[in-house]
């Protein structure tokens, strides 16, 4: 229940996270600015827990993730690490007016680096596993990037999107109207998107190097 609003940094203008876990419960982070990346958050080689959040009218004015930034690494996750019915991601929440002047996601850029899962009994190393994040039942609109991925801009690890709406979210100049997926595995189900708008491919979705299912 807390607000982080109209504040100015060079890496996340609102929030900024390395090496952490990010826990968000109806929190509201609106109106900050970053000079390069991550106009409201920055997550660097970490992972966000959001529920009932609002993400909205932040800015990255050089570089990447409008809303946030999210670099994500996991070590050792099990469903211990989860917070009643929490997944790693978003979940009913609102991603609204955010804006990236420079590249790619007005209202998010994410990546991923491979989480250290346990390994089996019979394993003598470590099994390196994609992170993976949800968007769930979360609405993201009037977003927009300089370049690609107007809503969110997404490369590598596991996207799984479930009852998201993507609403007049804008590439201005490159690819991905609404989601550019780049090198994932996504699953996409109960996903609406309306009215957004690519200046080239995709006025949607616009993806590249990915399993969709």
């Amino acid at each position: 229940n807390s607000t982080v609003a109209s504040n100015t940094g060079n890496f996340g203008g609102g929030i900024y996270t390395s090496m952490s876990r990010l826990y968000l419960d109806s929190t509201v982070v609106t109106g900050n600015t970053a000079n390069f990346t991550g106009g409201g958050i920055y997550i660097e080689t970490g992972i966000l827990y959001a529920t009932n959040a609002t993400l909205s009218y932040n800015t990255a004015i050089n570089s990447l993730g409008g809303g946030a930034y999210i670099s994500l690494f996991e070590p050792e996750l099990d469903v211990s690490d989860f917070i009643g019915s929490t997944l790693p991601g978003f979940s009913h929440s609102d991603i609204v007016g955010n804006h990236v002047q420079g590249l790619y996601g007005g209202g998010l850029y994410i990546t991923s680096s491979s989480g250290l899962a346990q390994p089996h009994a019979a394993d003598t190393q470590p099994i390196l596993d994609p992170v993976t994040l949800y968007l769930d039942h979360t609405s993201i609109r009037d977003n927009k990037a300089g370049q690609s991925g107007g809503g969110v801009y997404w490369e590598s690890g596991i996207a799984i999107l479930q009852s998201v709406v993507f609403d007049r979210d804008t590439s201005q100049s490159g690819y991905g109207g609404a989601l550019y997926l780049s090198s994932l595995n996504a699953a996409l189900d109960s996903v609406t998107m309306t009215s957004n708008r690519a200046y080239n491919s995709g006025g949607g979705l616009y993806a590249a190097g990915c399993n969709i299912y």
